[in-house]
């Protein structure tokens, strides 16, 4: 399962496809909401997906040997919100074996404070992660021991190199994939835009010299945001017809970075896929 059950596009569903096309025998399911945006891609696996609330659910989160997610554990409750949970359903995820796939690479920002991923939590036994320099990273600043902390890499980097149709509509654009501010969290639209962060993001949309190159070399300029930040995307608007304000409902962020050809980022893990594939990045 990956972020509040409510996607299928990252390291938990790229292991999933994976597995079931390599063992087909295996016993993994994939955990999801009905309603996600992103459910259709499970109709292929009918009698391999769990839908949250639903009763078979309940039966096989209780029976499971082990729970592997690209997220905290609790994000395995769906669409309730994790702090009114039952404290028995809580109490029975938090006893299962669980491993940590990331949804990015834990480099450039502190996961310190971040209690649910760190050592004391409890909640990890297994942190999944990309290199020894990663692993020292999260071995001094979580706690985790270096049994702990596999160097596998992320299975989502296997996808890299297969430029499918849904990836080529993005090749040769330029993607603009700015990570979310804990502080707006809970910001209401008029918060959010008095905030530095969306008056920023309009200032490169408004950007004279940007709308220049997009018109002078024929190329789209997509904005997709981190899906915290994804309720608050109605508030961002672009008069250029070449830029496009993207909503996680109808674009896979994994196509976006395996497809296009330039990224413009802050601090988002993201900038880490585009390394992995030689691509350039321009922080922002």
């Amino acid at each position: 399962f990956e972020k509040e059950t409510n996607f299928a596009q990252d390291n938990a569903f790229a292991l999933f496809e994976w597995v079931q096309k390599h063992d087909p025998d295996n016993e993994m399911y994939y955990v999801i909401r009905k309603d996600s945006p992103q459910a259709d891609k499970l109709v292929k696996y009918p009698n391999r997906v769990l839908y949250t609330g639903t009763q078979k659910y309940y039966e096989m989160v209780t029976k499971a040997h082990m729970l592997v997610s690209s997220d905290s554990p609790l994000h395995l409750v769906g669409d309730v919100n994790r702090r009114n949970a039952s404290p028995f359903y809580k109490e029975v995820i938090m006893k299962k074996p669980f491993i940590m796939l990331q949804h990015g690479v834990t480099a450039m920002k502190s996961h310190a404070s971040n209690k649910p991923w760190n050592v004391a939590s409890g909640m990890i036994d297994y942190f999944v992660v990309t290199n020894t320099l990663e692993q020292e990273v999260v071995h001094q600043s979580m706690g985790y021991s270096y049994e702990q902390l596999p160097i596998l890499g992320f299975s989502r980097w296997d996808l890299f190199g297969e430029n499918t149709l849904v990836e080529q509509q993005f090749n040769n654009k330029i993607i603009y994939v700015p990570t979310w501010r804990q502080w707006l969290n809970k910001a209401t639209d008029e918060e959010f835009v008095k905030s530095e962060y969306y008056q920023k993001i309009n200032e490169l949309l408004e950007n004279k010299k940007l709308n220049d190159i997009l018109n002078e070399h024929d190329t789209e300029f997509y904005v997709y945001l981190h899906p915290f930040m994804q309720r608050l995307t109605h508030n961002l608007n672009s008069s250029n017809s070449r830029i496009h304000i993207l909503s996680s409902d109808n674009y896979d962020l994994g196509d976006l970075l395996r497809g296009a050809s330039l990224l413009i980022s802050d601090y988002s893990s993201v900038v880490w896929d585009f390394a992995v594939q030689r691509k350039p990045v321009i922080f922002y």
